[in-house]
């Protein structure tokens, strides 16, 4: 996108990872959203953090970037960026969360300061982006991983930390005032200790907690809310890629919907296709969707209720291209590019796989590969580009340019 270079250029930590790079830039997963301007459908803020090589935590600051997406015919054009509106403040990792105003278009968005009980809070509407207050409630704050959300009603706002359990509030979206601060501790060790999170059903009453390989319900409306806790199943699922099935980041969809990743590296979603039911009645199906690329971070869009106060809110009869996914794609990829010690590739069909240099010269040469996914070990290769070329049966080729770095 024209200007779209350095954003987030901070301290050496952009120019350690983008420009010398060791590996790829360590990002914030749920540190970044994106706003539409009030006024105008093809203006949006982009709010992120900044990453720093040294000092704890890594996120000091909130910045934002303008975008015209409807610039250079469509491909968009960044205005402004890296404009700061929160510095030197010791900001939990993520929990970016956004919630509608009572006013039409505006928006109000959180943060939270580091490990204490203190809201960062935001307002976005036509007068433009802006700090409005902070709001000390509770006693805790967030520390790093898992999820915040609103739920669909902006009614209920709640964030989940591996160490400080499950914290619930009224929100009140005129104000943007947090109250009647509820929580539930952590629940066992794997809530403690692996990554998980938090998304609220369409009606806004139930909450789906992921505690890695256990999955939970919440009723909203219990009073005491422990009591609303409900098991739902478990995972202790070994992958055929020898890594362990999790309950990790989830998210609603436009199809009414909760979508649950499923950890590092995995391709597969779990989805939750009735989750305004009580129970084991929410209908869980694990490893329901294929992915045809592994979930690198076990992320999910950090999406805000665009849709808050349209009816329907979601849509049950929304379909997706992908629901049956079984990787029968017709086409080849290459993951991860760039890459260090290994390449991962998937053919749609049998043949061979040649990598070659820029200029010709042939490196690597796998005779017979059959369909399907497999992984390819490039220790012998230099740092450099190379293309890769799948050569099939029937005589089509499909060619790559692949990056390998330190």
């Amino acid at each position: 996108m024209e200007n779209g270079e350095d954003i987030n250029k901070a301290d050496k930590f952009y120019k350690y990872y983008c420009e010398k790079g060791p590996s790829s830039y360590h990002g914030n997963f749920y540190g970044i959203i994106a706003l539409p301007h009030p006024d105008s459908s093809h203006l949006f803020y982009i709010l992120h953090h900044p990453n720093y090589l040294s000092g704890e935590p890594y996120f000091r600051s909130i910045w934002y970037t303008m975008v015209d997406v409807s610039a250079n015919e469509g491909l968009g054009k960044v205005l402004s960026k890296n404009n700061k509106i929160i510095d030197k403040q010791d900001l939990a990792s993520g929990y970016f969360t956004a919630c509608k105003g009572s006013d039409p278009g505006s928006w109000w968005i959180l943060a939270w300061q580091y490990d204490r009980p203190a809201c960062i809070v935001l307002r976005l509407d036509s007068q433009g982006l802006r700090y409005s207050h902070s709001q000390m409630i509770g006693d805790k704050g967030p520390y790093a991983i898992g999820q915040a959300v609103f739920s669909p009603d902006g009614k209920t706002y709640m964030w989940y930390d591996l160490v400080n359990g499950v914290h619930v509030y009224d929100f009140d979206r005129e104000t943007g005032m947090l109250s009647r601060h509820r929580t539930i501790p952590p629940i066992n060790e794997y809530y403690i200790y692996g990554i998980g999170g938090v998304t609220i059903s369409p009606n806004s009453r139930y909450a789906y907690l992921s505690a890695r390989n256990h999955l939970y319900q919440l009723d909203l409306k219990a009073e005491p809310l422990s009591s609303g806790l409900t098991f739902l199943d478990t995972t202790y699922y070994l992958t055929p890629y020898g890594v362990r099935l999790n309950f990790s980041a989830s998210t609603l969809a436009p199809d009414c919907k909760v979508y649950i990743s499923t950890g590092f590296a995995y391709y597969h979603f779990h989805v939750i296709h009735d989750p305004d039911q009580k129970g084991t009645a929410c209908n869980l199906e694990k490893m329901s969707i294929t992915l045809p690329f592994p979930n690198d971070n076990s992320v999910v869009p950090n999406m805000p209720h665009y849709r808050m106060d349209q009816v329907p809110f979601c849509n049950p009869l929304t379909t997706s291209s992908d629901t049956s996914y079984d990787l029968d794609i017709g086409y080849s990829y290459v993951y991860p590019n760039p890459f260090q010690d290994h390449i991962q590739i998937y053919t749609p069909e049998s043949g061979q796989v040649h990598i070659y240099t820029l200029t010709g010269q042939l490196k690597l040469t796998i005779p017979i590969v059959e369909k399907g996914q497999h992984t390819i070990s490039t220790l012998d290769l230099h740092n450099g580009i190379y293309i890769l070329s799948f050569r099939f049966d029937d005589g089509k080729v499909e060619s790559f340019k692949i990056v390998k770095k330190e």
